[in-house]
Formats: C-alpha cells, structure tokens, sequence
C-alpha cells in the first residue's frame, strides 16, 4: 500500500494511477486499420494478444504500447502484450522522437516528473 503521506512534498511531480480497473484479457485479431491521421492500435489493456491484423498508410505508429505523463495521457502503460503475425505496410510516415518506430513501447515523460514504479506482482519485467 502506498500512502499519499508518505510521498515527498518537495521536488518533481508525481502521478500515481490505479491499475486494476485497466482491461485484460484483450484480444485484437484479423483486423484491417488503414487510413488514419493517427496510429493503428494504441493499446492500453495487459494481458493482450495482437496478430493476424493488417496495418497500413497510417501516419503514426502501427502498434503503441505507451506509458506516458505527457498532456494526452494514455495511460498507466499495459503489461503482457504479445504481438505476433501483423502485416504493416506505409506506417509511422512522420515518426516522433519519443515512439520512432513502427511498433513502439515505452515510457515517455513531461519534464518535471519523477519516474517510480510500484508492481504488486512480484517478477514482471519488462524486456529489452
């Protein structure tokens, strides 16, 4: 349990969410997203599968898995996204320095932020 009070009242920001009401279970499969101004599949949901979808000409990322403190935020960030069998064709024209490829996963941050993380599950880790 992490108590409010016993954060620092000094220094960076901090946001703190709560993860269990975020989806799981979450399947996306043979799809076609094409012709967006924006990404393919932003994916906020753990515990994901994503295969046998068609992405193509969108001006984004096909596939955003983010975490994020920035003015959209997207959310806390999922966790077990398998990704698998995609066909991405004319993706991330315009590529953000932040998400630069195709498919993209990671932590951006606003300036002015601390970075904490508190798992209640003992031994997830993110690869890489």
């Amino acid at each position: 349990m992490i108590e409010l009070s016993s954060l620092p009242t000094s220094g960076p920001n901090f946001i703190i969410a709560r993860t269990d009401g975020l989806p799981k279970n979450v399947v996306i499969r043979n799809n076609q997203f094409h012709d967006n101004r924006a990404r393919g599949i932003l994916i906020g949901g753990s515990d994901a599968l994503i295969e046998n979808n068609s992405i193509e000409r969108v001006t984004m990322e096909a596939i955003l898995v983010p975490a994020d403190t920035g003015p959209w935020y997207e959310g806390p960030g999922a966790q077990h996204v398998t990704i698998q069998d995609n066909t991405l064709t004319e993706v991330n024209r315009f590529p953000a320095s932040t998400y630069p490829a195709a498919i993209s996963a990671g932590i951006s941050m606003t300036s002015g932020y601390s970075r904490a993380h508190w798992d209640t599950h003992p031994g997830h880790r993110c690869p890489g």
